[in-house]
């Protein structure tokens, strides 16, 4: 094993920046790479050393497919996009997150045979409008296929390949042969299962045998917790054995791009406070030769509890979630179990629990707490609860769980059209339901109906905002919500209580065209709602931001907070956030997002010590960069921040983080 992992280092940044190894990278546009010769009968994956960058490239290939039916052989593009040569249907075919479904083309056998050389072409212009040929014709185009792609790639997939020529020209990155190791920025389940934690690029300028892999690891994760590390090559583990200083086994790699992943397992059980700190050092190879990293700082792993995965608990899907911790110390997270799909409403789901009584190192298994069941002889899938957010009285202990009933309406959503309507009448408008815990979550009231004394009937929707609710430091119980008006138009806005929970009072709106909202007392007793904004669809600027209104008279009027759009970068999605006092007395916002304009990845925690006026990068933690989406915080205790969120790793995860790593 590793004789250093028991050591303990501080904690670090976890970063995303590439470590090159024995060459660096040539960054230039307008530059080509070829194939400097011929590949014959290629059965795996056919990298280019490169990256594209955004802007013009073409792609040019002469090459013989032995076999076509069923083999799925293809061209990709990064991860955005797979040109293939024959489908299921024996058709070809693209596929991808940048044309999202399938899209079956001409028949193969119009362009192609098996054993017979064909030309391949592709090119992206100017303005991101993409084309393929094969052997000159037209067969495939698209509008816009942006922003960088990581690879370009020649699959073979169930077939074999000669690659005559491949050469690609344009806006390129091309690596120079050796190491280039990347960083990965996602967490690390406690389940068992292997989940990667670093990737390599190997560029090799003929064959070789790799036979070994130096790795430093070490940090506070305890030896015999680290179940596993291994290299994975093409999907397939190709190193396994540890050794006192990394991985050894027997690979060979023909001439070209390798993508290379470590992947690491720990034992389930495993405290999520526990960090590792890794990186590779050296690469072997069987005839000498070294490739030795440059000194880098390391990366930092951090655990997560897996609260669920695809699948699990007979449970398609868990999303949106909400934490909060009770009077008594427990964490109580709630969210959406969705049966069937990940579809929002109108589905069959109901409002789930799960419970952690050890600070959110392990997690009973979830429960539902609001179902519906077949009220009014419909069917579960047409009495979908949704958007759970929760409160904690603290002073009374009692906790409140609301969320959104919708009855019949097959096939619609609650904010668009007739998904949710004026009126109060079951059959046309989406309910606000609430059930209550006096014992801190193992028990449940029924479901309370509170759309008629909330709802304006002229509205379309009344609903809680997805997240957690607060008490005031005059003990008043505020909860954000959100619907849509007498238009139809969105908006945020609170609704509190002053007699602990017996009746509500509803503001007035916060702003227009805004929706999922958090709510937080600011050090002066007044309140800052930090909103999701529509118009953040569009706005990819510097003015692309959370909305942020403040009011002090408990949402009776409100002004524009300074921060309002551009502080808070969002892809428009819903955030959390809460505030705490610091042992110092300092008041701190904690807030958490996708920090990203354009997509849900990004996952990033940040503190403002002056009321949310700013924002310092100093004080910024990014938890996955490949994923992120709905998000839900929690103090653990003074100390230790949880956080509950939607990430890459699985549908919800929960991580906790000393807040000194925040506050360094």
């Amino acid at each position: 094993m590793f004789p250093s992992l028991s050591s303990c280092c501080p904690p670090l940044l976890q970063t995303a920046c590439w470590i090159v190894l024995s060459s660096l990278l040539s960054h230039a546009a307008d530059r080509t790479w070829q194939q400097p010769g011929p590949l014959r009968d290629q059965s795996q994956e056919v990298q280019a050393p490169l990256r594209v960058l955004d802007g013009p490239f073409s792609v040019e290939a002469n090459l013989t497919l032995d076999r076509l039916s069923g083999s799925a052989s293809s061209v990709r593009f990064g991860k955005q996009l797979n040109f293939g040569f024959n489908g299921h249907k024996g058709t070809l075919f693209a596929e991808g997150p940048a044309i999202g479904n399938i899209r079956l083309l001409e028949p193969t056998s119009k362009f192609i045979k098996p054993g017979e050389p064909f030309l391949f072409h592709a090119e992206r212009t100017d303005d991101d409008s993409f084309t393929v040929s094969i052997n000159h014709q037209e067969v495939f185009t698209m509008k816009n296929l942006r922003g960088p792609l990581e690879t370009i790639a020649i699959r073979p997939m169930r077939s074999r390949a000669q690659v005559h020529r491949f050469r690609v020209s344009g806006s390129l990155d091309i690596m120079q042969p050796g190491l280039h190791a990347r960083h990965r920025t996602t967490p690390l389940l406690t389940d068992g299962e292997a989940h990667p934690v670093l990737t390599f690029i190997l560029v090799l300028d003929e064959e070789r045998v790799l036979n070994q892999i130096d790795i430093d690891c070490h940090g506070d994760l305890p030896t015999e917790r680290l179940h596993s590390l291994e290299l994975i090559h093409q999907g397939k583990p190709v190193m396994t054995h540890m050794t006192s200083t990394g991985l050894s086994g027997t690979v060979r790699l023909p001439q070209g791009r390798h993508s290379l992943e470590l992947q690491a397992a720990v034992q389930p059980g495993t405290d999520t406070r526990d960090a590792l700190t890794l990186s590779c050092t050296a690469v072997r190879f069987a005839d000498g030769s070294i490739f030795k990293l440059q000194p880098a700082e390391p990366s930092t792993i951090r655990l997560a509890y897996p609260i669920h995965k695809q699948g699990q608990f007979d449970c398609h899907t868990f999303r949106i979630p909400a934490i909060a911790r009770a009077k008594d110390g427990s964490l109580l997270a709630v969210y959406d179990m969705r049966y069937n799909s990940r579809r929002d409403l109108q589905e069959h789901m109901d409002i789930g629990l799960s419970r952690s009584t050890d600070g959110g190192i392990t997690w009973a298994d979830p429960v539902p707490i609001m179902d519906m069941g077949e009220w009014g002889g419909k069917p579960q899938k047409e009495n979908g609860c949704s958007d759970p957010g929760i409160l904690v009285d603290e002073e009374t202990g009692e906790v409140f769980v609301t969320a959104m009933w919708t009855h019949g309406k097959p096939g619609t959503h609650q904010w668009t059209g007739n998904g949710s309507e004026p009126g109060h009448d079951i059959h046309r408008s989406s309910q606000f339901m609430m059930i209550r815990s006096k014992d801190h979550g193992v028990t449940w009231s029924p479901p309370e109906n509170l759309t008629e004394t909330l709802k304006d009937p002229a509205w379309y929707l009344f609903a809680p905002a997805p997240g957690n609710g607060i008490t005031m430091k005059d003990g008043t119980l505020v909860m954000p919500t959100q619907g849509r008006d007498a238009e139809g138009r969105p908006f945020s806005n609170i609704t509190w209580s002053k007699d602990r929970g017996a009746t509500w009072t509803v503001s007035t709106h916060a702003r227009d065209n805004t929706t999922e909202c958090a709510v937080a007392e600011l050090s002066d007793g007044s309140l800052l709602l930090n909103m999701r904004d529509n118009r953040n669809h569009r706005d990819k600027s510097e003015t692309n931001g959370r909305a942020m209104g403040v009011t002090k008279d408990l949402g009776k009027t409100w002004t524009v907070h300074s921060a309002d759009h551009g502080a808070l970068p969002e892809p428009t999605c819903m955030a959390s956030m809460i505030s705490h006092i610091l042992e110092d007395g300092r008041h701190v916002l904690i807030f958490s997002n996708p920090r990203n304009r354009h997509a849900r990845k990004d996952m990033t925690i940040q503190l403002s010590f002056d009321d949310g006026v700013t924002w310092p990068e100093a004080h910024r933690l990014v938890l996955d960069e490949e994923g992120g989406a709905y998000s839900s915080l929690v103090m653990i205790d003074d100390q230790t921040l949880g956080i509950l969120y939607e990430s890459s790793q699985a549908d919800l995860v929960f991580q906790r983080i000393p807040l000194s790593e925040l506050l360094r």
